[in-house]
Formats: C-alpha cells, sequence, structure tokens
C-alpha cells in the first residue's frame, strides 16, 4: 500500500533500502608505495 496518490509505495521509505542493500567493505591505501 501506498501514501493516497503520491506514487510513493511504502517500499520506497528508508527501511527498504536496508532490504535491498548488502554491505560492502573496500580497504583503500592513501599513501604511494615506497
Amino acid at each position: 500500500g501506498g501514501v493516497k496518490q503520491s506514487g510513493n509505495g511504502r517500499d520506497k521509505s528508508h527501511h527498504s533500502l536496508e532490504e535491498y542493500s548488502d554491505l560492502k567493505t573496500v580497504w583503500m591505501t592513501l599513501t604511494p608505495a615506497p
């Protein structure tokens, strides 16, 4: 169910982002190698 005629369904909330997202870790070295 959505919010009247706004075009926003219930899955557009910030809670749905957690359902569609996977946590990924990226490790970057910002200093140049010697």
